[in-house]
């Protein structure tokens, strides 16, 4: 091991340790890598990832120019670039290096390099770094040095690169992690569970705007529909709220068959901001069901319950599996709300406590009982 192996190494498993943040780890592992003495004028990792919508994610440091943070959708319109790329087969696993001098002939072997070279770099080289898993990420570099990288550069990168990918490896890791719980509990909601929040019967009383929502008519679509044209069903009109919730702020708790639970958090206690917020998401919502072109080609109808109070927010269910959600007299009157709009032939309806937070009066609808809940209660609606 060379020196400048030894630096790199010893930054890996010293301060480059605590770089949690991919792009502080790409950063600090240039910055010693150019004091150990190798002239890189640009880096590039690419992270095999876990997400719904992306296939890998990437960073890019290059000298002057700003920090770059790629994402590369699993179903891509940039696919042919992709396939042009030289880091496709070192995903794949059929190469382990690549590299291509910026002279000559070489130059037109990938359109990067064609880019680099025209940008004044001279060397290229893109690496395979093994993870765990035993399956590759990417780094790539490349250098406007003359002549390119030196052997003996090339030796201290190839000596440190180990060390560099057990580094890459846990940031693709916790990244994953990350978007697994995004993904399944909510984008607020899953970082806390990831930082700690998993106890048992540790809730917190928060206050927030209530949306429960539902479908119309759903159980006899779905004899008729069959199971594949069930899911279909479901994805749009799931993808409709989700858009509409996310647009507005909100937050999808859990889906419950053909139901949502979303919360709209009051915020230095905002009230009116919050319901707001979830007022325009079912505004959004309507305006998105009525573009679906559904499998059966029947409109979507769907009821909305809004409320405004306290809930319980925090962890529920058995030792072993626990379920993060809300709880409470706020949940339960919205969700007995929503089962009002069937019978009122509304699509969203609002308790009182919602509607006098709101700046614009909602139209009163009247005066119901709902089950389970002592006392009548004011019903309104948008106007």
């Amino acid at each position: 091991m060379n020196a400048g192996t030894a630096a790199l190494v010893s930054w890996c498993l010293d301060e480059g340790f605590f770089c949690l943040e991919p792009g502080k780890l790409v950063t600090g592992f240039v910055a010693h890598a150019v004091r150990a003495g190798i002239p890189i004028e640009r880096l590039a990792v690419t992270l095999r990832t876990l997400h719904p919508q992306l296939s890998a994610v990437g960073w890019v440091w290059e000298s002057g120019s700003p920090f770059v943070e790629r994402q590369y959708r699993a179903v891509s319109t940039r696919l042919e670039d992709f396939k042009k790329s030289p880091v496709k087969p070192l995903l794949e696993g059929t190469e382990s290096v690549i590299r291509v001098r910026l002279q000559g002939a070489d130059i037109e072997r990938y359109p990067i390099t064609q880019q680099l070279h025209t940008r004044g770099h001279t060397d290229y080289v893109a690496v395979a770094v093994m993870a765990g898993d035993r399956r590759p990420n990417v780094v790539t570099l490349s250098t406007k040095a003359p002549g390119g990288f030196s052997p003996e550069n090339l030796e201290t990168l190839r000596g440190a690169m180990s060390a560099f990918g057990a580094l890459l490896d846990r940031a693709a890791l916790r990244l994953i992690a990350r978007n697994i719980c995004t993904t399944y509990i909510g984008p607020n909601t899953g970082p806390r569970v990831l930082d700690g929040a998993i106890h048992r019967g540790a809730i917190e009383r928060v206050r927030a705007a209530i949306w429960f929502s539902d479908l119309r008519g759903f159980t006899a679509r779905t004899q008729k529909l069959g199971t594949e044209g069930t899911v279909a069903l479901l994805n749009q009109w799931f993808g409709v709220v989700g858009d509409a919730v996310q647009a507005e702020g909100g937050e999808i708790l859990k889906f419950i068959g053909d139901a949502a639970l979303v919360v709209f958090a009051v915020e230095d206690g905002d009230d009116g901001t919050a319901c707001t917020r979830a007022l325009a998401g079912a505004a959004r919502t309507r305006a998105g069901v009525a573009t679906l072109d559904t499998p059966d080609g029947l409109p979507i109808d769907f009821g909305v319950g809004l409320h405004l109070g306290e809930v319980a927010y925090g962890n529920i269910g058995s030792a072993q599996r626990l379920d993060f959600t809300v709880i409470g007299h706020t949940v339960n009157i919205a969700s007995r709300l929503e089962g009002l709009c069937s019978q009122l032939g509304r699509s969203v309806l609002a308790s009182r406590a919602f509607a006098d937070a709101l700046p614009e009066a909602m139209a009163p609808v009247g005066r119901f009982d709902l089950k389970g809940v002592d006392g009548a209660e004011d019903v309104f609606a948008p106007q």
